[in-house]
């Protein structure tokens, strides 16, 4: 049991000193551990050893089939082989990953980014951003070489993930420094890339929705902006706000239709032969329309649109130009994560099987927990109460269980 424990703790990457102190507490002291620092060291080793020999396409496979396993069949992933039945081509989609592109697959960027390490092979992350502009999974793929072939597979196998429902706009010119750090050893390290991308966006919407927006101008636009975007696109929101101070609207006469009103917005902190006008169209049932292209391009309504609202005295941001995904449910269009409970059955045949059911049925609520000070400190008071309450209503079956420990130690 001991043994399958360093396994685990080694699987999930922590150090054997983190290892060492927590075999430690569980038994009461160092002294009662009936093994050495040099013990675990050896475990380890063993470990690597057997994982080498199994070769590293095949460990990856094995891992591939262990999430595909422990998600009911939700992950997805599909292997390419040549005549050799060698693997050249990997990709992976992790139920998160598509429940994010349901939510924000609307721009998805696509590009092969290189690592020095010992594989020198491209690595693909399919990336987008949420609602509060963090950059999110849509999937990810490893590919032998840089063939059309080979990456038109990548598109395909990743369209099948995703259902078939290619997005409005592929870019294929990514943050390098994003593509680093996904890219460190693949796919072990995906996965905790996705739960730390989890983590960030369950924090960003705690913040959201329970800390106070600090208004700049005090506007009734302002304000409507703050109740409907996330904390990061209210900030872009109040720039624009900002900037658009500076600027003068014009209506322009006989220059329209009878179902359009044109106005010529410009900076009046230029000179007037310096000044580039932009051309904002309003027409019937409050869709407006701007010639600098922001909110097209990126969703978010420019600073010309705003001084028009702001002249007609317009409380309220028009429907027209508010885009879903960057608003405080723009992450709720697929609803919740497609993750069931583990079945206990299946979990209960050894301890660290047992163990690593509750560290999946766990994660939402630490996540939760440790978004304020105040849930931080109630769930520790709940897990000191609990492990007080397991020690006092289990304490025949402790004692039992470190007499058997004790027994099992002398073949360790």
């Amino acid at each position: 049991m001991t043994r399958s424990l360093i396994e685990l703790f080694n699987k999930s990457g922590i150090e054997t000193s983190k290892v060492m102190k927590f075999l430690s507490e569980t038994k009461g002291g160092v002294e009662n551990l009936g093994f050495s620092n040099q013990d675990v060291h050896n475990v380890i080793r063993d470990i690597r050893r057997r994982v080498f020999n199994l070769g590293d396409a095949e460990c990856g496979l094995l891992f591939l089939r262990e999430l595909q396993e422990n998600s009911y069949g939700n992950f997805f992933y599909r292997v390419d082989v040549d005549d050799e039945n060698r693997v050249r081509g990997l990709v992976w989609v992790d139920p998160r990953s598509l429940n994010a592109y349901k939510n924000f697959g609307d721009v998805v960027t696509f590009d092969s980014t290189y690592q020095m390490n010992r594989y020198c092979i491209p690595f693909i992350p399919i990336t987008g951003v949420n609602h509060h502009y963090q950059n999110i999974l849509f999937g990810v793929a490893l590919v032998r070489d840089e063939t059309e072939a080979s990456y038109k597979w990548v598109l395909r196998t990743w369209l099948e993930a995703v259902d078939n429902k290619p997005p409005r706009t592929i870019i294929t010119d990514q943050d390098i420094a994003l593509g680093n750090a996904i890219a460190e050893e693949f796919i072990e390290n995906s996965q905790k890339a996705l739960e730390t991308q989890y983590l960030k966006e369950v924090k960003a919407d705690y913040d959201t929705e329970q800390l106070e927006r600090r208004l700049v101008l005090h506007s009734s636009l302002e304000m409507h902006a703050s109740e409907i975007y996330t904390k990061e696109m209210f900030k872009h929101f109040q720039k624009e706000l900002m900037k658009s101070t500076c600027y003068i609207v014009n209506s322009v006469k006989n220059n329209g239709t009878y179902m359009s009103k044109l106005y010529l917005v410009e900076k009046a902190t230029l000179s007037e032969n310096c000044r580039r006008k932009y051309r904002v169209t309003v027409f019937m049932y409050e869709k407006i329309e701007c010639s600098c292209k922001k909110f097209e391009h990126s969703g978010m309504i420019c600073k010309h649109i705003i001084r028009y609202l702001d002249k007609k005295q317009k409380i309220k941001i028009p429907e027209s130009l508010i885009m879903g995904r960057w608003t405080m449910n723009g992450n709720k269009i697929a609803g919740p994560l497609p993750y069931a409970p583990p079945a206990i059955g299946n979990d209960s045949a050894s301890q660290p099987l047992r163990y690593g059911a509750f560290c999946k049925s766990f994660q939402d609520l630490a996540a939760s927990g440790s978004c304020s000070v105040s849930r931080y400190k109630y769930l520790m008071g709940v897990i000191d109460r609990e492990k007080r309450y397991l020690k006092d209503v289990f304490a025949d079956e402790e004692r039992s269980e470190r007499t058997h420990e004790a027994k099992t130690q002398e073949d360790y």
